[in-house]
């Protein structure tokens, strides 16, 4: 085909996307400028950066609009590389598929008038470690009838439906930036306490400047990424929140960043709610991983270790990553490496401990881990667990006294060793075990909620007294 009429053909389809697009209803140009600043920053016409850029991105079309859904049915991820907007207007609709999350189908953009003690605010509600820690928090004031909680959602995710089915919620990501401001004026002034839950959660302060009750940051961060909060954290520190870090290594950046040293209090499991051990449903031996498939998380270092460990042990042990997709392809890696039939990939899982609780060990090959909730939960269920030295200020605290092994960053030999002896040895593996249950009972959600419930109760008494 000649050129000329390859790129005329390109036209078009820019075109008629664009011209779909906009008269989809599903996209809202003034939202999309006030979203996301470098579209006007550009000079782009928000239409025209949507459909060349803004959905490979991930970017939101409108307030109320979830595009994920459109790959979330059965066939939809054989669409996921064309524009979901196009593919919602010429498919999706006719067959029922929905982008909007069904919790807001109802909901409006109207000022809700909603009463609590306390408000927390999630960067995120995926389900991962932070947003996890804050249900349980919330749960657990509840039961104890010590608050009664909000959650103001900064952005939607695969844990919305609980959070929204169990609290009043408050989904910002929902409404344009310009109405967030005067929506939590609304609602929050009689509210006793705002808790930010993460360092990610301090882009809230920006609508929440004018709050005067008290206030309490719970860093779940690792000190390495502390630096990229610096502005965030600047334009808070004349506050003066309380601060929660969960581990020592957070201790001195905060300090610096914000003239008091942060309390250090671990993340909660629910360890009384913990599946029993049971012994794995065959002879094999089973070694379980968790988490993203990223570099973060070690997901490359986990095939490694596998490929090293199976050439010894070929059908006698079973490896397993619970996870979703990430910037590493553990697909192809496990493919190059010729494991694939002994590493199964389970995905991203809504609740890891059936899959803990008939493991023979836990894998932990994060890179950067501040107190990965993941490891603990495998310690409640009696399950030894082994890591890297980068993360002996975290975890590495506890699975050092005999609850597993720390093995030196990165050394894969020394990592698939390890678990040799571990696998071979099953007293070893037993005793150890049994040690990672007992010290998994200290991170129950009974005993750090009450340490935590003790530094809001001395937040909410400065703050009276201010």
């Amino acid at each position: 085909m000649p050129r000329h009429v390859f790129r005329w053909l390109r036209a078009l389809q820019q075109i008629s996307s664009r011209w779909l697009v906009a008269r989809s209803g599903l996209f809202d140009a003034k939202y999309y400028l006030e979203e996301y600043p470098d579209v006007a920053a550009a000079g782009m016409v928000p239409s025209e950066h949507y459909c060349k850029f803004g959905w490979r991105e991930g970017r939101r079309p409108g307030p109320m609009v979830h595009t994920d859904y459109v790959s979330a049915g059965p066939i939809g991820r054989h669409f996921a590389r064309f524009n979901p907007i196009i593919i919602w207007l010429l498919l999706g609709r006719w067959v029922g598929w929905s982008l909007t999350w069904p919790q807001l189908r109802g909901w409006t953009l109207s000022t809700p008038h909603i009463q609590a003690d306390i408000a927390f605010v999630l960067h995120t509600t995926t389900r991962t470690g932070a947003p996890i820690c804050a249900l349980r928090l919330a749960r657990w004031m509840r039961r104890k009838d010590y608050a009664d909680p909000i959650f103001i959602l900064l952005a939607d995710g695969a844990l919305l439906p609980e959070i929204w089915n169990e609290f009043p919620c408050l989904p910002l990501f929902a409404m344009p930036k310009s109405q967030r401001r005067s929506c939590l004026q609304a609602t929050l002034p009689r509210t006793r306490v705002v808790y930010l839950n993460s360092l990610a959660s301090l882009r809230a302060w920006q609508w929440l400047d004018w709050y005067r009750g008290g206030l309490v940051l719970h860093v779940h961060e690792s000190a390495a990424s502390i630096d990229q909060y610096a502005s965030d954290l600047t334009a808070i520190a004349l506050a003066g929140p309380r601060t929660i870090a969960v581990n020592e290594s957070c201790k001195a950046p905060l300090t610096q960043m914000l003239g008091q040293a942060p309390d250090i209090v671990p993340p909660a499991i629910e360890f009384t709610q913990q599946h029993l051990k049971g012994s794995p449903p065959t002879a094999r031996k089973i070694v379980v991983g968790c988490g993203t498939m990223s570099l973060r998380k070690g997901a490359d270092l986990f095939c490694q270790v596998a490929a090293q460990l199976l050439e010894k042990f070929d059908d006698e042990v079973e490896f397993r990553w619970l996870g979703g997709v990430g910037d590493v392809d553990m697909k192809g890696l496990l493919k190059r490496y010729g494991i694939s039939r002994h590493v199964k990939l389970m995905g991203e899982v809504s609740d890891p401990l059936p899959y803990l609780a008939t493991a023979s060990l836990f894998m932990l090959p994060s890179r950067d881990d501040p107190f990965p909730l993941v490891a603990m939960e495998a310690a409640s269920c009696g399950v030894p667990v082994v890591c890297f030295d980068v993360l002996t200020d975290g975890v590495g605290t506890w699975i050092s006294r005999g609850a597993g092994d720390i093995i030196p960053a990165f050394d894969i030999c020394a990592m698939a060793d390890s678990i040799i002896q571990f696998l071979i040895d099953p007293v070893r593996l037993a005793s150890a075990g049994t040690f990672a249950s007992k010290a998994a009972e200290q991170f129950d959600i009974d005993k750090i909620g009450d340490r935590i419930g003790r530094i809001i109760d001395q937040v909410v008494e400065e703050s009276v007294a201010c």
